[in-house]
């Protein structure tokens, strides 16, 4: 898998986490959905991350990490957005052993927050992502399937 591929995955799962996270919302699941709130931001900075070709660390708040990235590799972003990244991983890094392990209990209001926060660092990440990334590969046509040589001629 090519680094590119790496990230369309990564961000590709980081969506599907956004729809974990709505039903725990909307389950009153508060715990969990600050750890798939958590979740959402690794996996969608580690697909910026793959995206610029670079490695990500094996931590869970990687906020630190995309900020320096995206100063020396990525396109144009704004001071205040990094630095709301950064916080919002940092955070969410820290909540997210105790939300899981229920070693606290955490309320609606920080759950909403944590939604909303998942949200905006997704948002980011599928509006940097066509930036960094090269269009998909069209399918194989009929030239690829059959070792180049293109569909049998007609009589």
């Amino acid at each position: 898998m090519t680094n590119h591929d790496v990230a369309r995955r990564l961000l590709d799962e980081a969506r599907l986490l956004a729809e974990e996270l709505d039903r725990s919302w909307e389950r009153e699941r508060w715990n969990l959905a600050v750890r798939r709130a958590q979740e959402i931001v690794e996996l969608s900075l580690k697909g910026l991350l793959k995206a610029m070709c670079m490695e990500y660390p094996r931590l869970h708040d990687v906020g630190s990490a995309f900020a320096e990235a995206a100063a020396a590799k990525g396109p144009g972003v704004d001071a205040e957005t990094i630095d709301r990244i950064r916080q919002v991983s940092s955070y969410l890094a820290r909540d997210r052993a105790p939300a899981f392990y229920l070693e606290a209990e955490f309320s609606r209001e920080q759950a909403r927050q944590a939604r909303l926060d998942a949200r905006f660092v997704l948002d980011f990440a599928a509006g940097m992502a066509p930036c960094l990334l090269p269009p998909d590969a069209p399918p194989p046509g009929p030239a690829d399937q059959d070792g180049g040589e293109g569909p049998p001629e007609t009589p």
